[in-house]
C-alpha cells in the first residue's frame, strides 16, 4: 500500500535521516532535503527537527504559509516544541528524555542516569508526527486545507512514563 506514492515532501535540517521521513518514504513519498527559506511549491509536506521558532530564526516565514500554500501539511518534531519559553532552546536526546522523566527508569540509582538505547524518544515523537500527519493528510482530502503538527520530544517522553505506569497495572 503506497497512500503517499509521488508526493512531494520538503525536510528540513536532519529530518531526511529520521524515522519520520523513512516512513513517509516507505508510504511512497519523495523525501527531498532543503532550506527554510526554499520555495513550498511542488511539496505537500514540510518535515522540520527546529520548530517554528527556530526555523524563523533561519528565515522561514509561518505567515506565508496560508497564503501561497494552504494545503501544505507541515510537521515540527523538536525537543520542546513550538510556541513556549523553552522552544529556541538547543537540545538533544538524553536533555528532552531527561526532562520527560524517561531517566528515572534507566541505570543504576547510586549512579548517574544512563540514557536509553538508541535515539528511543525521538523515535516515538517521530511516529506521534507520522499519525498526526497522516489525520493531517486525511483531513486534507475533504477540507483542502493543510494543518502544522507540532510535536515535541520532551512531552512525548512524559507521556511514555504515564503510559508505562498505566500498561504496567494492567
Amino acid at each position: 500500500m503506497m497512500p503517499l506514492h509521488g508526493l512531494r515532501i520538503l525536510a528540513l535540517g536532519g529530518m531526511a535521516a529520521r524515522p519520520l521521513a523513512q516512513l513517509l518514504q516507505s508510504l511512497g513519498a519523495v523525501i527531498v532535503t532543503g532550506q527554510p527559506t526554499d520555495s513550498l511549491e511542488g511539496f505537500s509536506f514540510v518535515i522540520d527537527d527546529q520548530g517554528l521558532e527556530r526555523l524563523q530564526d533561519q528565515g522561514w516565514n509561518a505567515a506565508r504559509v496560508p497564503d501561497e500554500r494552504p494545503d501544505l501539511i507541515h510537521a515540527s518534531v523538536s525537543a520542546f516544541g513550538s510556541g513556549n519559553e523553552r522552544s529556541r532552546w538547543l537540545s538533544s536526546e538524553l536533555v528532552a528524555s531527561a526532562m520527560g522523566g524517561t531517566l528515572r527508569l534507566t541505570g543504576n540509582p547510586q549512579r548517574r542516569p544512563v540514557k536509553e538505547a538508541l535515539n528511543d524518544c525521538t523515535f516515538h515523537a517521530d511516529m506521534v508526527a507520522a499519525a498526526g500527519l497522516m489525520a493531517a493528510h486525511y483531513a486534507r482530502g475533504s477540507s483542502g486545507l493543510g494543518q502544522h503538527v507540532d510535536v515535541s520530544i520532551q512531552e512525548v517522553a512524559f507521556n511514555r512514563n504515564v503510559s508505562g505506569v498505566l500498561g504496567w497495572q494492567f
